[in-house]
């Protein structure tokens, strides 16, 4: 079936246009200290660049403001590493909707980073 539908070549073009995203993302947003990962599998690091808020403070923040705005995220809950979210949208996701879920990521992370007076970039 994976085969037959095309979804591991989906998944490598629409893998690609993730990590471009995540990395435009932590170009511009200070939060933002690893892009990791492959395909549709990804994730982010999250620190305070002068290290005054936790990481997992600043993953529970990102988290709600991502629910907040319709998209649910996955944050690691092991203690200590709350600032890793993993994303992992679904094999058949829509490019659209791929970026759509972006779009939220990208503005949750601005608002958490402009409320820690976190340094943060113009869009190109």
């Amino acid at each position: 079936m994976i085969e037959r539908d095309g979804s591991a070549a989906g998944a490598a073009t629409l893998g690609a246009q993730l990590t471009d995203r995540l990395r435009d993302i932590a170009d511009r947003c200070d939060l933002v200290v690893d892009v990791r990962g492959r395909g549709l599998l990804q994730g982010i690091e999250l620190a305070a660049p002068d290290g005054t808020i936790s990481a997992d403070d600043l993953g529970r923040a990102v988290t709600a403001a991502c629910l907040e705005r319709g998209l649910h995220i996955n944050l690691l809950q092991v203690p200590g590493a709350g600032g890793v979210m993993r994303i992992a949208p679904p094999l058949t996701i829509e490019e659209a909707d791929l970026h759509r879920g972006l779009d939220v990521l990208d503005a949750a992370l601005l608002e958490v980073a402009e409320a820690t007076e976190v340094t943060v970039g113009v869009p190109a």
